[in-house]
Parts: C-alpha cells; structure tokens; sequence
C-alpha cells in the first residue's frame, strides 16, 4: 500500500513539472539600452598649450552595461569652422558607425587624425596625436572629440576639448660609417650568399621638443635615391630611380603613401654610370615628426657604387689583372733571402706564360708596392679596377710576405661577388717562421689580421700552414726540389725546382752583411693544411689538392708530399694557391711544363663562366 503512494506522488510530480514547462507569455515592457556617458577630466586644462603631443585624460560610464571602447579625432579650429562649427562637427561623428574600422576609415577619408582605443578599467590616458604649423612660432588652435561605445554598440553623445600645440621641425640624420662615403661599394642585380647588397639606416631627432635624445617621438620618412652620375657635383634630384613606398588599407582599398616607419633599406641592383665602370649615387632622406612637421632640407648622402664588369658588361670576355706584389731587394733598399733582384727577373715570365692563344681577351699588370713608374706604385689595386677583371693572379714571390691585410680586405670584397683569385707565392699569408709545427690560421690571423684569416680559411679552405725554418749559411741546401700533381690533376706535369734561376736569387749572412750569396734552394715554400670543408655545390669527392711536395730529404722530411699548391670552389668564387714561385721551376722546351700548368688553372677559373 505505501509502496502504490509512492507511484501516485511521483507521477503527480511529474505533471506538474510538464506543466510549468509549457510556453509563457512576456508581460511587461522590456527595459532599453542607456547609451554610455564620456567625460574629460579637468588635465590639462581647457585651451592649454603644448610642444609635444599632450597626454589627455577622460573616463566614461554606462548604467545599464559597461563600455568596451573610446574613439577620438583631432581637427583644427579652421576645420572645424569650414565644416559648420563645433556642434556639426559632433554630429558627424556621432553618426559614424560604432566599429573600428568605419571610425578609422571615416576619419582616413575626411583626413582626421583619429584612433579607436580598447576601454581600461578606471580612466583612461593616451598620448593624442596632434597639429602643428611648420613656424615654431606659431600655436594652432585644435579640438579633440571623444566618444564611448558599449556592450550593445550604444554610442555616447560626443565630447570636445580645445587645445593649442607648436612645433619645431625635426632633423634627419643617415646613419653610416664616417669613410662610407669615400669608399667604393659593389652592387650586383640580387643579394647572394656572399653579397648581402648596400645596407643604409637613418634615423631622427627633435631635441627642441624632446630634449632627451634617448626618448624621442615615432618619425615617418620619405627617401628617395638619385643616380647614377658621374661625379657628385653632376647630381640631379630630378634623376629617382628609388623612393620609399608603403600602402594603407582605407575603405577595403589600399592606398600608396611614401611617408613610412622603415628606417633601413638594402639597396642592389643599381647601374654604372654610362660605360665608366661606376656611378654616383645620392640618398635623400626627409623626417616628418609627431606633428606631421617635416624639415625642408633632407639629409643626403653620396655614394660611389661598382657594378663588377667582369660579370655584366661582357659574358664572354677573359680579361686578367696581375698584380705584382713582390718585395723586390733593389727597391726595398736590402737584399732579403731568397727575394728576385729586380722586377725583369720575373714579369717578363709570367707574361710570356699568360700570352698563350685563347687565354685571354685582356691582360693589365698592376704593381704593387715595390715598382716603377711612379703612377703605378698603389698598394693594393682599388676596388675600380678588381671590379673590370674576372681573373686576379697576386705574385708573393720574394720571402719577405708582401701581401698586406688592407689588400686582403679588397680581395675578399671582390670574392664577394663572384671574383676569381689566384695566389702565387712564399708565405702569401704573412705567418711567422721558425715553429716546428703547422700554424693554425685561426689562432694566429684571426685577431691581428681578419681579413687575411678570412681569404685564408673562407675562400681557400686552409686549415694550418706549416712555414719553415731558413737556416743563414750559404752551404745550405734547400729542401724543396719540385711539385708532383695529385690526383685528378695527375695531367699536370712534374714541376723541378732550377738551380740555375735559384742561384740568381740572393742571400746574405746576418754576421757579414756585406757578404752575399747565390740561394741554391727556394726559402720558405710552404704546404697547407686543408680543412674538411665541402665545395658549395657539394660534390663529393671534390679534388682539392693541385700539387704535393717533394723534399731532397724524401719520406725523412715533414714537408714531403704536403699540399703544396690548392685549388677552392666558393659559392660565387674560386680561389687557388701556390706556395712556390713558378718563375724559378724548369721550362725547357719542347713541353714548357710551367707554361702548361699556367694554361690549365687558367682553363680552370673559365669553367664557370656564364
């Protein structure tokens, strides 16, 4: 029986609660949206006056809802005049739709200054952009409108405040190096591994306004690049080839503007001048500061650019640049040991080896530093003329290390950008002698000389190079007797050192100078230590060992059947080196051995030509 009451009170339930599931009728009138309300406060003061842009302060408050956001634009009094008087003013801008992008679109199209400001619990403060004449004299009169938008999309009725603000123009400065100028900068059409293209920044101040130097206001710039001419008193501002460019998106459509935030460009792909090998080129930079106030007078800068013609004027020349950069003993004043006389032992050689038919469309050579006539004593060749060249071939054929760091520094630029360098010679890279072990290139160039730590690891992959010891007595026989090929350059000939043209070189003993003697050897030729660097194109294996070293001493010595002569292949370059003068091998006829491997590395460094 309890057990049925049970049932009968449950199946009441829930009958009751299906009937108070049903579907009511709304009574009563629904409450409406209380648009927000928007206040100022009273800092700064009505009609206050500013140099900067001035930091306004308001607060908003919704009854029935919270406020998600504020919208303000900034018009001049003559503005506001031309459009009817404050209370049109209000008007129009009450009318605008409540979201963010048809405030900001409606104030870009009507040329307002204006943003749209996410609401923040308690007040709010924001730095307002603002007006102001070029004259610093001169206080224009502006309003600010304010209003609040709520949860609902309810908009406030719109608040104004006046204000005045001056100014004083900014100054744009472009940010170099001080000899940027003077020096000589190549340019190819597009960026590379090793060229990364001319880099400029610039920046700019308004300390009149901003007195700290380390908080200034956001700058726009406007830049523009003139060019090419042929020296800077030719510039003509009319000549752009370059401007600054940027877009903004008003209305769904995006429009041009070249006033813009950037502050650095990269510029390539810049022209010679006619056929002169370079071109002047002049930078002019304007500010616009926080006002919208820019400098009449831009900041400019001339520059020099190279476009390399061994790469664009003629894809099909070979043209090469020898430069002697022996230290020969009758022009230094001393007789080094081991060194060639004079400039005849030896260029006419190289010459006569070069002047081989097919071998080139060009040949200069370029003496340096030790030479005659005056006119061509220039340590070392300037990047003007690296860059008319495809094939640079550097004679160190004395052992006094003539191949200073300043022009390592110009090697490894026209490296950069695509260069083709062969280095012939003793000690091409300036290392201490007299050491019983290799020298690491690293350890002993990288500080003191990294330009020459560079061309030594980067572009001709050597690790370490062992220098030998020269020992002053004129009974001295010299170790290196000749160069064997390895390899897959096994079809170049074997190189004997000739006693006849060593005998032609002079020594000298450090405790009897004035007593000299015939070198019956070749000083201080070197091997190298090669590191396991890959070629950039990654082939594998990829030969880089030329020749290897022979000693008179045989297996009993440390240097023989060392890498005596290498070659390297870059990503946009290629390199060899030679530690021993070829002037002093044996060149008899009918083969001329030497000539034939001065044919073949030529050959060699024409594989990639386009």
């Amino acid at each position: 029986m309890r057990k049925s009451s049970y049932y009968l009170w449950f199946f009441a339930l829930c009958l009751l609660i299906l009937y108070g599931c049903g579907k009511l009728e709304r009574k009563g009138t629904p409450t409406s949206n209380t648009p927000p309300t928007v206040f100022f406060t009273n800092v700064p003061p009505e009609s206050t006056s500013f140099s900067v842009n001035p930091r306004m302060y308001w607060f908003g408050i919704d009854v029935d809802g919270f406020i998600t956001a504020y919208q303000y634009a900034v018009m001049v009094t003559d503005s506001v005049v031309g459009a009817g008087g404050v209370e049109e003013v209000k008007n129009l801008l009450h009318s605008i739709p409540p979201d963010s992008v048809s405030w900001v679109d409606q104030l870009s199209l009507k040329n307002m200054i204006g943003a749209h400001v996410q609401a923040e619990p308690g007040g709010h403060a924001r730095n307002v952009k603002t007006y102001a004449d070029m004259d610093p004299e001169i206080y224009t009169p502006q309003y600010i409108f304010l209003r609040a938008i709520d949860n609902r999309g309810a908009i406030s009725e719109v608040k104004n405040k006046l204000f005045y603000r001056n100014n004083h123009r900014p100054e744009a400065f472009i940010d170099v190096d001080e000899d940027f100028a003077s020096q000589n900068h190549y340019c190819l059409e597009e960026t590379t591994l090793t060229w990364k293209g001319i880099a400029i920044s610039w920046s700019g101040q308004d300390t009149a306004d901003y007195p700290d130097e380390r908080d200034q206001p956001e700058f726009d710039f406007k830049w523009e690049l003139v060019g090419p001419f042929d020296s800077p008193s030719a510039v003509d501002t009319g000549v752009v080839v370059d401007s600054s460019l940027d877009s903004i998106l008003i209305v769904g459509q995006w429009v041009y503007t070249r006033w813009v935030s950037q502050r650095r460009h990269v510029f390539k792909g810049l022209e010679n001048y006619a056929d002169s090998g370079y071109g002047w080129y002049q930078l002019r930079v304007r500010v616009r500061d926080d006002a919208f106030v820019s400098h009449e007078t831009p900041a400019t800068l001339d520059f020099r650019i190279l476009k390399p013609k061994f790469r664009y004027a003629d894809k099909n020349r070979k043209t090469i640049l020898v430069v002697d950069a022996t230290a020969y003993g009758k022009a230094t004043g001393i007789a080094d040991n081991g060194s060639p006389v004079d400039t005849g032992d030896v260029r006419p050689f190289y010459r006569d080896a070069l002047s081989q038919p097919g071998l080139y469309d060009e040949l200069k050579f370029w003496y340096d530093p030790y030479s005659a006539p005056a006119e061509d004593k220039k340590s070392p060749p300037g990047e003007d003329v690296l860059s008319r060249y495809d094939l640079t071939i550097v004679l160190n054929l004395g052992s006094k290390p003539a191949i200073t760091e300043q022009s390592y520094k110009r090697y490894k630029e026209y490296l950069n950008v695509g260069g083709r360098l062969w280095l012939i010679g003793l000690n091409n890279f300036r290392l201490s002698s007299g050491r019983a072990e290799p020298h690491s290139v690293q350890g002993e160039l990288r500080g003191p000389a990294p330009n020459t730590y560079e061309v030594a690891s980067e572009y001709c992959g050597i690790e370490e190079v062992f220098v030998p010891t020269y020992t002053f007595v004129d009974t001295m026989t010299l170790e290196f007797v000749g160069a064997e090929p390895f390899g897959l350059w096994e079809d170049l000939p074997v190189l004997e050192a000739d006693p006849a043209k060593c005998g032609e070189l002079k020594g000298y003993d450090p405790t009897n100078v004035a007593y000299y003697f015939g070198v019956r050897g070749i000083p201080y030729v070197c091997y190298d230590a090669m590191s396991n660097k890959l070629d950039f194109a990654r082939r594998i294996p990829y030969q880089r060992r030329i020749y290897s070293f022979i000693s008179y001493y045989g297996s009993i010595s440390p240097m023989h059947q060392k890498p005596c002569a290498i070659n390297y292949i870059g990503s946009t370059n290629r390199t060899a080196e030679f530690c021993f003068p070829l002037n002093l091998m044996k060149n008899e006829s009918p083969d001329y051995p030497v000539f034939d491997v001065m044919k073949k590395m030529v050959e060699w460094f024409w594989e990639d030509l386009p």
